[in-house]
């Protein structure tokens, strides 16, 4: 689902007949609501593709390289978004009391972190480079799950008391659509976000870092690389 063609409204929910009081409607149909799924990180660790390999990926996925530049280690992530809505409504004399519900799904979250296989699994460079991809991982599962919590609670905060009256449910329908659209403008919103607080982590001094993080730090023994993974 691309949500990248939504329009962002000025408000979740705006009703054309307000006419019909909160407290009115609230005794005939549940609370206007908007709730999270979302399942948990599958983390994927690969150490099959060298440094070129992964250096035209990052490339392809858009991100900055210099020239004569190279990626030796690389964190991704992917994940399917969708925003499910529908209305709870009653049937009064002179229309409709009508409840919006939306649920933002959040599912198949994979995080895969690639090492080039140009680095010895038993070096201290292998350590330091998956101790900054350890970096990205956490704001892609951790800070991810958080973010997406509190913009789901604070929408859910504006929903409160947002009920609608309707003496035509084709009238109900598209403010649907519209809350649907919102929901879906803010999502992508907090998504892009979190990809942004991933990729400042990707600054000279952090790359310097790990350069030079060696230089004061002993040889790890010898291991079997799926043993570093953590």
């Amino acid at each position: 689902m691309n949500l990248r063609h939504a329009v962002l409204l000025a408000g979740l929910f705006a009703t054309s007949h307000a006419f019909a009081g909160a407290d009115f409607c609230a005794r005939l149909v549940k609370a206007p609501s908007v709730t999270l799924e979302m399942s948990k990180p599958v983390r994927q660790y690969r150490h099959d593709r060298n440094i070129d390999q992964l250096t035209e990926l990052a490339r392809g996925a858009g991100t900055p390289v210099s020239d004569g530049g190279m990626v030796t280690g690389l964190t991704s992530s992917d994940k399917m978004v969708m925003v499910k809505t529908a209305f709870s409504v009653a049937q009064v004399p002179d229309g409709f009391c009508v409840s919006p519900q939306a649920v933002v799904v959040v599912s198949d979250r994979h995080v895969t972190v690639d090492i080039a296989k140009d680095i010895p699994t038993n070096s201290c460079f292998f350590q330091a480079t998956l101790e900054h991809e350890h970096k990205h991982v956490h704001v892609l599962e951790d800070v991810m799950t958080q973010t997406m919590q509190d913009e789901v609670a604070s929408m859910q905060r504006q929903f409160r008391g947002q009920y609608g009256f309707y003496q035509d449910l084709r009238n109900a329908q598209r403010s649907l659509d519209e809350i649907k659209a919102s929901v879906e403008r803010r999502v992508v919103l907090a998504m892009d976000r979190v990809e942004r607080q991933s990729a400042a982590i990707d600054t000279p001094d952090e790359y310097a870092r790990v350069q030079s993080v060696c230089k004061n730090r002993p040889e790890p023994k010898k291991k079997e690389w799926w043993q570093f993974w953590g």
